[in-house]
């Protein structure tokens, strides 16, 4: 460790971070870190091509993450919550009409799910960082329709769903509740209804867009407050989206007010809380189990 710069070896690669000041490493301090590893010129934290490792550090010992699941109740018809609220899944209307080759079979569908409770702020979220305290959650894809050219949109919101009057209307998606911050469809930021491309992280060919997730990929979002400044996307560990948390109205990890929220769209047809898929009988089961359980045929 020098100028407060520190780099931690993973069993998957190299993590890097400024430990006293919280600000982001620049790409020639990274690479002099890896060189200094052992690395080769140019190569970015992680792997050669790939962008580094930021997956939220444990709990403190002797403590837990607390379990999260989705709303029962708060979601649009279009959307069926499943597995004691642990999946969430696209109600999809099988088109009878005949489609052309590389054309998807059924007809648009999907919308929001979002967590049943706010969550709790911790240290540990940004690795990078690891003083800074935030939240976040996963969700694991379960099934896809890769004929989709956008997919599913990650992130937080302040809007509590037990407050929403009884007198207005669900909104279907995600990205129009209020003070809301999303990634993903298309390759885009929703930041309270406002739309931005995704530029691409240090160390990735390209800027990310969830067209590209395959079934069983776990997707992160994580909201950190200073010295991290951070609201990051995460696919199996790995960073493909961030962008500050101080600019553009944010909700505020820190508030004990944050939902995660996620759209169930395009080529995301069903994902999962958490960071894996159960054995299918035991997914089958659950399913049957719940309240929004739909049949398929």
């Amino acid at each position: 460790q020098s100028a407060g710069i520190f780099a931690v070896k993973h069993p998957d690669g190299w993590q890097v971070g400024s430990q006293t000041t919280g600000d982001r490493v620049t790409a020639s301090a990274t690479d002099r870190l890896i060189n200094k590893a052992g690395g080769s010129p140019g190569e970015s934290a992680g792997h050669r091509g790939v962008s580094p490792m930021m997956k939220p550090l444990p709990p403190k010992k002797g403590t837990r993450d607390p379990d999260v699941s989705f709303h029962s109740s708060f979601r649009p018809r279009t959307v069926s919550i499943g597995g004691l609220g642990q999946s969430a899944e696209q109600i999809r209307q099988a088109n009878s009409e005949k489609v052309a080759s590389g054309t998807s079979s059924h007809f648009p569908s999907g919308g929001m799910a979002i967590l049943s409770r706010p969550l709790l702020a911790r240290e540990g979220v940004a690795p990078d960082v690891p003083v800074a305290k935030g939240i976040f959650f996963s969700v694991t894809l379960e099934l896809a329709d890769s004929c989709w050219q956008d997919g599913l949109g990650i992130g937080f919101t302040s809007q509590d769903p037990d407050s929403w009057p009884n007198n207005k209307v669900k909104p279907r998606y995600a990205s129009s509740l209020p003070s809301a911050c999303l990634c993903g469809y298309s390759g885009r930021w929703i930041v309270n209804g406002k739309s931005e491309i995704i530029r691409k992280v240090p160390g990735n060919a390209q800027s990310w867009t969830p067209k590209t997730l395959r079934v069983g990929d776990t997707v992160t979002a994580v909201l950190a407050a200073p010295p991290a400044d951070v609201f990051r996307i995460l696919v199996n560990g790995r960073v493909v989206a961030e962008r500050s948390a101080s600019q553009g109205d944010l909700p505020d990890a820190l508030s004990g007010r944050v939902w995660g929220v996620v759209d169930i769209d395009g080529c995301c047809v069903k994902v999962r809380l958490g960071t894996s898929i159960p054995e299918r009988t035991s997914i089958d089961l659950v399913d049957m189990a719940s309240n929004n359980f739909v049949g398929k045929t």
